[in-house]
């Protein structure tokens, strides 16, 4: 079973993703936005995919003041892997090792 605390940090980082996805698409139409998760005995991993150029997975430590920036810099402290794929989309994925 996954715990309350997995749980929380994966849905946690998921509305980090996906406002990301949302922030940072072109903004013609709504943005097909793909959420693809995955829940097995040893992890959870998740894949955020949207229309978007993509990115170097270089998350910073944002200042207090600043209102954005928190999302990479919380998947970074929260999942135990994570990265980014750009090919025709873009792909934020992470994974969480779920605990015995």
């Amino acid at each position: 079973a996954v715990s309350t605390k997995v749980l929380e940090d994966a849905t946690l980082l998921v509305s980090e993703l996906v406002t990301n996805a949302y922030r940072h698409s072109p903004r013609e139409g709504v943005p097909e936005i793909e959420l693809r998760l995955r829940v097995d005995p040893s992890r959870v991993r998740v894949v955020v995919t949207d229309p978007g150029a993509g990115f170097v997975a270089e998350p910073r430590l944002p200042t207090a003041s600043e209102s954005s920036g928190w999302g990479l810099y919380l998947v970074d402290r929260i999942a135990d892997r994570w990265g980014v794929i750009t090919k025709d989309r873009s792909e934020v994925w992470f994974e969480i090792d779920v605990s015995a």
